[in-house]
């Protein structure tokens, strides 16, 4: 969890080389952690030279040990301004730009990014990108 927060205030020093009109960015990760299986779906949206949107969708398979915690984790993730619905196996978590946590970790509309480089940094990250 904190790799993609990185990742995501990483985003914002990422400078414009290349980039004109409207395009979009889809990445994925997976990751177990603590026994909680997570898979990531980040969209990025660019406008011209900058991030214009993002949206980030969680689900989260919580394994027997950890059903105690959920209540907590869903209350944790709530804070941060996350939708959070109960799934199958576990929850499932979205962020988009309209949230508290997006808001406060990116400045979109003013933060220059090309779609290269971003990219370029979520695989780094991990993220497998199309």
């Amino acid at each position: 969890m904190g790799k993609s927060k990185l990742v995501l205030l990483s985003l914002i020093s990422v400078l414009v080389l290349t980039g004109c009109g409207k395009k979009e960015l889809t990445c994925t990760m997976s990751q177990t952690q603590e026994g909680i299986k997570m898979d990531q779906t980040l969209t990025v949206k660019f406008d011209g030279k900058t991030i214009d949107d993002m949206t980030i969708v969680m689900d989260m398979e919580l394994p027997e040990s950890v059903q105690d915690r959920k209540d907590l984790l869903k209350t944790t993730y709530e804070a941060l301004d996350f939708k959070v619905e109960d799934s199958k196996k576990g929850l499932k978590l979205t962020a988009d730009s309209d949230s508290k946590y997006i808001k406060e970790n990116l400045n979109l509309g003013k933060t220059e990014a090309s779609y290269d480089d971003t990219k370029k940094q979520l695989e780094t990250a991990g993220y497998k990108c199309k």
